[in-house]
């Protein structure tokens, strides 16, 4: 008979709350316990959570799980509506960082084939200075392509006259 899933004895959920990219976050820990002579391997499912150790031979051993907040991704400011608000939007889809909830997985399998998922959620913010360095390449490049427009424009109109 397959042996039972490990259980975790605390939140099924880890928490790690609000952080600004690049910031140092708090680690969580949390007991596993499986089967006597069982033994746990445990794994994640994105490149900025970690978990140690990930090799667990004793029940009841603790756990912890760790961000790397430079490994976070922010979310893109998405703008819809007129024909402006819409080439505005292309940049700053590409420029200005915003606020974003996110979450990834600790997996906790037993040598006997049991498992089990841990969901780890992080809200992701961007530090002021990075929002205010994306809009100002936004506003950049839109005068750079506004002043090319104006130039081609001229270009043309000077060679048909």
């Amino acid at each position: 008979t397959p042996s039972p899933a490990p259980s975790v004895t605390l939140l099924p959920v880890v928490d790690f709350g609000t952080v600004a990219l690049g910031e140092a976050a708090s680690s969580q820990s949390f007991k596993i316990t499986f089967p006597a002579g069982e033994e746990a391997t445990l794994s994640t499912d994105a490149p900025w959570l970690r978990v140690y150790p990930r090799n667990v031979k004793q029940r009841g051993s603790r756990v912890t799980v760790t961000l790397d907040t430079t490994r976070l991704q922010p979310g893109k400011l998405q703008l819809g509506g007129n024909w402006f608000r819409r080439w505005t939007g292309w940049h700053t889809c590409q420029l200005v960082p915003v606020e974003r909830d996110t979450h990834a997985h600790v997996a906790i399998e037993l040598k006997g084939g049991g498992q089990q998922r841990l969901t780890a959620n992080v809200t992701v913010v961007p530090k002021p200075w990075q929002v205010r360095l994306g809009w100002a390449m936004t506003g950049g490049v839109m005068l750079l392509e506004t002043a090319a427009a104006g130039g081609m424009v001229l270009s043309l109109a000077a060679a048909i006259f």
